[in-house]
Order: C-alpha cells, then structure tokens, then sequence
C-alpha cells in the first residue's frame, strides 16, 4: 500500500487526481484527501489523527507528501524517502514556492524524491520502495523536530515579552506536547 498525504491546507486537486489516474493500475493507495473531494476508486479519508496517520506510513510501502515540513518529517521519521509533490505557486496552490525549496534540499540530503512534474510521480514510486531510509536519517530528523521545538519555543519566550499571545500560544502548546510521540518510529 502507498500512504498519500495532502496537508490540512486548500484543496490539493493535482495530487488527488494523479492519485486518482493511478488507483486503475496495479499499485494500492490510501490517501487523506484533506480538502480535497474523495476520488473514487481511492481508499482514505479526508482527516485523521497524526497518531493513526504515523501508523499507517509505517505500514505503507512507500509514502507521497505534499511538501509540508511536518508530513516530510513524519514520512522520513517513520523509515521512507517520500516522494515529494510541493504545492506550487504557479498553480496557485501556494503563496510561494517554499514546499519545493524544502523538497529540494531533501533531495540533495538524499531524504526525498521529487516530482517536478505530476507525471514523474508514477515513475519515482519503484524507486521510492525500495529506498528506505537508514537509522542514521531517522536519527538527524528527530534531532531537526528538537531543534524546532526548541526554536519556537525561545521565539515564543521573546515575542510573550513584546504581547504577541499568537506566539506565545504556540511556544506554551509546544513545550506540552510529548517528544516521546517520536518514540519508535522508524524501527
């Protein structure tokens, strides 16, 4: 099965129905849709707890993302190269185009296959399962998740003191939520 992930953004159309094209082969899908309308013939649903998510991309053969930071981390964390489709900016699924940037420098970490078009998605899927990430990839993510934390924790600190609750709010949630839901992945 490959697991395929749209973000909680707009609508990804373009993925959905590259997924959609692709259910009719051979290859087995599950896909969180998000906003986007359920295909048919596609197996998934629109929203799922990360925690049932993150189990599914450990059971999965391969894994499809939006360039999403958080879904890119998760899929890597959980043992894969993930095919990445960034959101792009050209197609008006994005302000900007900062999902291919991080798409390209998972590349060049060799963590991530890109799809510059939506065409190559079909092609990089054998290649994407059997390239599996090593213990040493998984490591450095949960060490990046850290650092994040960290980050925005300290940013949070800094802007509570010049009144920006958005920040604060978020440096307060972060600093409860759990490292050990990291525990185990990609083992």
């Amino acid at each position: 099965m490959i697991v395929v992930v749209t973000g909680t953004g707009p609508a990804f159309d373009r993925l959905a129905d590259e997924i959609a094209r692709l259910s009719a082969s051979d290859e087995s899908f599950w896909m969180q849709f998000g906003q986007a309308e359920p295909r048919v013939g596609v197996n998934g649903a629109k929203f799922l707890a990360r925690e049932e998510l993150l189990i599914k991309m450990k059971q999965a053969d391969a894994v499809i993302s939006h360039g999403g930071c958080g879904s890119l981390l998760d899929a890597i964390s959980a043992g894969h190269c993930p095919i990445v489709v960034p959101r792009l900016a050209r197609f008006g699924e994005i302000v900007n185009d900062h999902q291919l940037e991080l798409a390209e420098q998972l590349v060049a970490e060799e963590k991530a296959l890109l799809a510059r078009d939506i065409a190559e998605v079909e092609k990089l899927i054998p290649i994407a399962k059997n390239r599996k990430l090593s213990d040493e990839h998984i490591s450095e993510e949960k060490a990046l998740v850290a650092a994040l934390r960290s980050e925005i924790r300290e940013a949070a600190n800094r802007s509570f003191a010049k009144k920006n609750p958005l920040l604060y709010l978020m440096g307060f949630l972060l600093a409860w939520l759990p490292v050990r839901r990291h525990k185990g992945l990609g083992k």
